[in-house]
């Protein structure tokens, strides 16, 4: 289903002998989902985005899944690629899938992607479009087939999404005012794009309708700490890991707005916690190097930092401060080789 591309896309996927159809978007894109799921003429429907691959090793999984006649649909695991190990939930790759292996990390999800086409199931909502409300007396099984989406990998299209989420949020909050989440998505959207002011607005609207989503919590401690409102985020923080003491983001963040405050001993505690639960996740060694940096204990610093460069060699975050830790060793060759690698990375 084509929704507007300029480019070669339909006559290449006619080429191959798939039966294509137009569809205007017209900003709702459950609607384009449904229309999509109205054509397929097979008894099963898979939904899979024009950024989205599927690996050959998963052919015969979905072939068999198929096959099951007490099943309506399936949850697939999409990973989201992305350099910035920042990002909520990011792990490095495992390089399961040799086609993917040559990218550092993704965030995963589970999704109903796979299902009958008698089912019932259908997408609702202007932006992040769901089937949830349709699965209710469902039965929905878990799959281990994997969807990789590689949108979030070119910066430019991100950009270009981000902005006609922003469009396609705006109309969602103007259909549904008192659901908190479409607040939190619209929040994650602006967040996205550094507009912290206007997410921290969004958010507190959001917690308006809802004080205890681990969700929207993380999202509004996050913007109060972008926003320098440290002891602020701290006690949001806090209240989010009394309800998941093992929320690895609150943790890592915590952690780090402890360590902006001075709380040296309290910062270091909760990313270790952090490198517990991921302790192959960069985050905590590379803050956990900073303040062996601000101690001057210099040589655990470096092995910290480089510990955390070397988990996600695509993030430059760690060299400067791997580059202090050379220069207060009085390794300055060391230093200037670090100084030097860091110019490889774009600006």
């Amino acid at each position: 289903m084509d929704t507007g591309s300029t480019d070669n896309t339909v006559s290449i996927a006619q080429e191959l002998g798939a039966r294509t159809f137009s569809f205007p978007f017209s900003g709702d894109l459950a609607e384009a989902r449904n229309f999509s799921i109205d054509k397929a003429c097979n008894n099963w429907v898979l939904i899979i985005d024009a950024d989205e691959r599927i690996a050959s090793e998963d052919y015969e999984k979905i072939e068999s899944l198929i096959e099951k006649d007490d099943v309506d649909g399936y949850r697939v695991i999409i990973r989201n690629y992305a350099y910035d190990s920042s990002i909520e939930g990011w792990v490095p790759n495992d390089n399961k899938y040799p086609d993917y292996a040559h990218l550092p990390g993704f965030f995963a999800f589970n999704l109903v992607r796979l299902f009958r086409k008698d089912s019932g199931i259908r997408y609702k909502g202007v932006v992040h479009e769901t089937n949830e409300e349709t699965l209710r007396k469902k039965n929905i099984v878990q799959s281990p087939v994997v969807i990789h989406h590689l949108g979030r990998l070119d910066k430019g299209e991100i950009a270009k999404k981000d902005q006609l989420y922003i469009e396609l949020g705006h109309r969602k909050i103007q259909a549904d005012p008192e659901n908190p989440r479409v607040y939190y998505e619209l929040a994650k959207q602006y967040s996205a794009i550094g507009q912290w002011q206007t997410a921290f607005e969004l958010l507190s609207q959001a917690m308006s309708y809802s004080k205890d989503d681990p969700d929207i919590l993380f999202e509004y401690a996050l913007a109060l700490q972008k926003l320098e409102k440290i002891k602020q985020s701290i006690e949001i923080y806090k209240r989010l890991l009394n309800l998941r003491p093992d929320h690895f983001g609150a943790l890592v963040n915590l952690g780090v707005a402890l360590k902006e405050v001075g709380h040296l001993d309290d910062a270091e505690y909760f990313l270790n916690m952090a490198s517990s639960i991921r302790p192959f996740h960069p985050a905590p060694p590379l803050q956990l190097g900073i303040i062996m940096l601000k101690r001057g204990m210099y040589p655990k610093a470096v092995d910290l930092l480089r510990s955390a460069f070397e988990m996600n060699p695509h993030d430059p975050s760690p060299l400067p401060h791997l580059a202090e830790c050379c220069i207060q060793m009085g390794h300055i060759e060391d230093a200037r080789q670090i100084l030097n690698l860091m110019k490889t990375f774009p600006a």
